[in-house]
């Protein structure tokens, strides 16, 4: 008997089981349970962030990926889940490959939050991205993400980067540091302390009162 999610956080998993299911809105998701194979321990102090694995723990989680939205909503293609799926779970596209078993799942990452119903906290998958990716980083696209929006502005991006290193002259380094004013030769500096001696000892000491 497998233990059952019990908190939210980043987890590696690998969907073991799945179904396509259809809503009354006429929603049409894909419905997942997966094996938890790691958890994901955020940096604390000078720690950093790791991978816990929790394969001996014999955990799973179920999940419910909304590919066609509902009635309410015209019953479009929700673009992203198909995509997340496609990317980072090996899925081709196809719902006979669903229908009759013939996909085999890779494992992803999936973020899992707590769902409220009927006065019960659930825990549930939510989103899934690539395997290799880091939770908590400061950028918030996957790789897919990337590809897309380089594809579209690449050209442009580094026609700007060029017309910027044209424009701009080159730097021969930092200025050069100010010289150092003239030093005194010894002889002088000698010369100079003698005076100042013979002109103490020519000074009247001032009355001292006692």
């Amino acid at each position: 008997m497998p233990n059952y999610m019990n908190q939210e956080g980043d987890f590696r998993v690998l969907i073991d089981e799945y179904g396509v299911k259809e809503r009354e809105s006429g929603a049409i998701c894909i419905s997942t349970r997966a094996k938890v194979l790691d958890r994901w321990i955020p940096a604390d102090g000078d720690q950093d962030g790791y991978w816990e694995s929790w394969a001996e723990h014999d955990v799973v989680v179920y999940g419910d990926f909304y590919i066609i939205l509902s009635n309410a909503k015209g019953n479009k293609l929700n673009d992203k889940q198909i995509e997340s799926l496609v990317a980072y779970c090996g899925w081709n596209g196809a719902l006979p490959s669903i229908h009759d078993g013939s996909w085999k799942p890779t494992p992803c990452r999936a973020s899992v939050k707590g769902d409220e119903y009927n006065g019960e906290t659930r825990y549930k998958m939510s989103w899934l991205s690539d395997y290799n990716s880091t939770p908590g980083g400061m950028s918030n696209l996957d790789d897919t993400a990337i590809k897309r929006i380089e594809a579209r502005h690449a050209s442009a991006m580094r026609a700007i980067a060029g017309n910027v290193k044209r424009n701009t002259p080159p730097v021969d380094g930092p200025p050069a540091a100010p010289s150092a004013p003239p030093q005194a030769s010894t002889a002088d500096v000698n010369a100079e302390l003698a005076a100042e001696a013979e002109s103490n000892s020519k000074t009247v000491a001032p009355d001292i009162p006692f």
